[in-house]
């Protein structure tokens, strides 16, 4: 199984992303091993400004930003999935598969 994070989602459906090729390669293999994952919430962000609009402080988005990694990891280690990301973060996460796509 695999699990994308949720920039390698938005590249694979934004053309001008800077690594639009290579997540939609990693999405589209990992749909064709059967593999599937909730777009409806990307499909929403990458159609509509909203993401973009109410920017947070650094220190602030930085304290939501750490709790969800640890949440992703944690998912991925307990369904035994391999996590597609373009961040080195998820290195730190013992036990975390990580396809670090580049």
């Amino acid at each position: 199984m695999s699990t994308p994070d949720v920039n390698v989602l938005l590249d694979a459906v934004n053309a001008d992303g800077p690594q639009h090729a290579v997540a939609r390669d990693w999405v589209e293999a990992s749909s064709r091993a059967g593999h599937r994952f909730q777009l409806a919430g990307i499909a929403r962000l990458s159609a509509t400004g909203h993401a973009q609009r109410h920017l947070l402080a650094l220190d602030d988005a930085l304290g939501v930003v750490d709790p969800w990694l640890s949440h992703l990891a944690a998912l991925a280690i307990e369904h035994g999935a391999e996590l597609g990301t373009f961040d080195r973060d998820f290195d730190r996460f013992a036990g975390l598969r990580v396809a670090l796509l580049k």
